[in-house]
């Protein structure tokens, strides 16, 4: 009876064993799985950050080049102000030349 009862011990803890070796696998398995995810979901961070770094940088660069741009028009418009200031006085003087002749 010892010897059944044994045998009985036994194989329930080889049964348990191969329940836990089947347990640990699966467990592993969704282990890589998840490990797999997380390089991935890496990989697409990395991604989408050097993808924001560029973006980040041509923002910079059109800023100061909106920035040279709004300048120059702010030299032009003063420029044109000049000019017609200019052709008003020249006007004016043209008038009385030509109303005093």
């Amino acid at each position: 009876a010892e010897l059944q009862t044994v045998r009985h011990l036994l194989a329930d803890a080889s049964m348990t064993m191969s329940e836990n070796a089947q347990a640990t696998m699966a467990l592993e398995q969704d282990y890589e799985g998840a490990m797999e995810e997380l390089r991935t979901a890496k990989q697409s961070w990395q991604a989408a950050d050097m993808s924001l770094k560029v973006q980040s940088e041509t923002v910079e660069r059109l800023n100061s080049q909106v920035s040279q741009l709004t300048e120059e028009l702010r030299i032009a418009r003063d420029t044109i102000s000049e000019w017609r200031t200019k052709a008003e006085d020249l006007h004016v003087k043209l008038e009385r030349m030509s109303g005093g002749a």
